[in-house]
């Protein structure tokens, strides 16, 4: 027995079917289901937990789930701007590190009369919280460990920039970034606290006010809030299906970068004396 099907009619059955898309990707519903049958992942697109799942879509928010999304995240729910924000202000913090060392050693006479406000000339030796000094010896707070403390700045921006560049790579695994952000974040905050330090240091000694070094400072701030908003927006995510609610874990996480952060910065603070 022979069933003759007209052409329009089988065309219009197949412009009917459903057609693959970058949105909805074919995908095995075997090798999802084994992939989440015994660890937690997170969809790339909520962040909801779909450990157990026996279908390939996030029952929260419908996302199609492929195993090479579980491991390297499809969508970010970070907006570029901080990321973007991270990065400018970690390397104009460098560039400004850059300049006022090249200043320092060469004389360059405009920069060193913003490193030194009070307008003193290079050839009485005026010295500033950053080291930048010629002529005369640094003040105790120019160095941590004995290092300065601008090559300690100028080590935490290269990390962060090193950081986000990492982080944000197509191929970098959900599990490491989330480490490298926890790592991002800590440092920005370390930015943050050792800023407000060394202003407070120019606020009770005003001769060792540096405004070059305060430019930096409000650039590299940029990079510090911006490290730790992108943290907040990559860990805020819907309740887990398992264990205790992400807000919990949010903030028991934040309360322990928060607490690593301020001793890093109490660390580096009492370097001065070492």
């Amino acid at each position: 027995m022979t069933i003759e099907i007209h052409p329009d009619e089988l065309r219009r059955v197949v412009s009917r079917a459903p057609r693959p898309t970058p949105q909805t990707p074919i995908v095995s519903e075997h090798d999802v289901a084994a992939y989440l049958r015994d660890r937690d992942a997170a969809c790339p697109r909520c962040g909801y937990n779909v450990r157990g799942l026996t279908q390939p879509r996030c029952p929260e928010c419908g996302h199609a789930l492929t195993v090479a999304g579980l491991k390297h995240g499809e969508a970010a729910n970070i907006p570029p701007v901080w990321i973007t924000a991270t990065r400018l202000g970690a390397a104009g913090g460098v560039l400004l590190i850059l300049l006022a060392g090249v200043a320092s050693i060469a004389g360059w006479s405009p920069a060193a009369r913003l490193m030194s406000c009070v307008c003193k000339t290079t050839t009485e030796g005026a010295s500033n919280a950053a080291g930048y000094t010629v002529g005369q010896p640094p003040t105790v707070f120019a160095a941590s460990f004995g290092l300065p403390v601008w090559l300690w700045a100028l080590l935490t921006y290269l990390v962060i920039i090193a950081i986000s560049l990492i982080a944000w790579h197509p191929f970098c695994l959900n599990s490491w970034r989330r480490r490298l952000l926890d790592a991002q974040a800590v440092l920005g905050l370390c930015i943050l606290f050792s800023a407000a330090w060394f202003i407070g240091v120019q606020a009770v000694w005003p001769s060792l006010y540096c405004t070059l070094c305060n430019l930096t400072h409000a650039v590299g701030g940029v990079a510090g809030i911006a490290a730790a908003a992108t943290w907040v927006l990559a860990i805020r995510r819907p309740p887990s299906l398992h264990g205790p609610t992400a807000l919990q874990a949010h903030r028991h996480g934040g309360a322990w970068l928060l607490a690593l952060a301020i001793v890093l910065t109490g660390v580096m603070i009492a370097g001065h004396w070492v």
